[in-house]
């Protein structure tokens, strides 16, 4: 495994270090290969599509992004997700185009590898929400409206199947992580993962994932699962330093138009908990990782004691 000096010291040669830091400390020491392959997987999708002009692009931290053109000249975007062994197709493509017609998403030009490669339209001007806005009340109201507003999108049987909430957490291994870690969160989480399981929901949507198109918003990068509406919780753990306290879920949940306060509550606890316990087991934390373990168990803590 690569040392914590590489991780914390990113090449400057390097257009996808942040990448590669989080590719070694999720992959391990198959983060190389996962390199080769991923590079080699976005090569292909260049020449099959006949793509030019490709430059690294924008600002995440997940897979390779490039903007590039097509024959005819239109600027779109490339993005090319990394194959862990462990990690399934996620239908990304796929609740794209279902969020695309309710203008939600950007448009999906074409796709290949089970959707972990895709084309896309280049959103204009394309800026995170964080750009837009001046506090986290601001940013939770938007994130909630669109949460509402995914949920509204009209799927068809010819958009396919999406993955439950039970099959991700299984593949991402939550309940092993809290068997380990929070033994006494198991049931809490069976619990939740036992509701209703019958709304696609993006699964990380928080306000970097959110794009200004035109006067409106658009969404990119889900995990989407079916799931509980209430598990659309995410941005308020990105920003969970700003979650002070019940009122803030209150707020976060008329945006959304959640009927119920204290279920978001609960699902923010145990995935805070869960993110915690996965991220313990890594080998390689980094300073910005601890700060937000850091804010994470404090999140917990508070909404451990609200709820008793």
């Amino acid at each position: 495994m690569s040392s914590p000096e590489i991780l914390d010291k990113p090449v400057p040669s390097d257009p996808f270090a942040r990448q590669h830091r989080s590719w070694a400390q999720w992959f391990g020491p198959g983060w190389q290969a996962i390199r080769t392959e991923t590079a080699a997987r976005a090569q292909a999708a260049m020449a099959e599509w006949g793509l030019s002009e490709a430059q690294p692009f924008g600002s995440g931290a997940v897979g390779y992004v490039y903007r590039a053109r097509t024959r005819t000249g239109e600027a779109v975007v490339l993005k090319v997700e990394p194959a862990g062994a462990a990690w399934a197709p996620d239908a990304a493509d796929r609740a794209l185009v279902v969020w695309n017609r309710a203008g939600l998403a950007p448009r999906v030009i074409a796709a290949r590898d089970d959707g972990r490669t895709m084309l896309l339209e280049l959103v204009t001007p394309g800026t995170e929400l964080g750009a837009h806005v001046g506090s986290c009340d601001e940013s939770f109201a938007v994130v909630g409206d669109m949460a509402r507003m995914l949920r509204a999108a009209r799927r068809s049987a010819a958009d396919g199947p999406f993955p439950t909430i039970a099959e991700h957490a299984e593949g991402d291994g939550w309940r092993r992580a809290l068997e380990r870690r929070h033994p006494d969160a198991v049931a809490e989480l069976d619990a939740l993962l036992a509701l209703p399981a019958t709304t696609l929901i993006h699964n990380d949507l928080y306000q970097d994932n959110v794009l200004r198109a035109g006067d409106g918003w658009v969404v990119i990068d889900p995990k989407p699962v079916l799931a509980d509406p209430h598990a659309e919780c995410f941005s308020l753990l990105a920003a969970a330093e700003c979650v002070t306290g019940a009122a803030v879920l209150a707020r976060y949940a008329r945006a959304a138009d959640l009927p119920d306060a204290r279920l978001l509550a609960r699902w923010v606890r145990i995935r805070a908990l869960i993110i915690t316990a996965q991220r313990a087991e890594s080998s390689t934390p980094t300073a910005d990782s601890a700060r937000w373990d850091g804010r994470l168990q404090a999140l917990a803590r508070l909404l451990d004691r609200a709820s008793r």
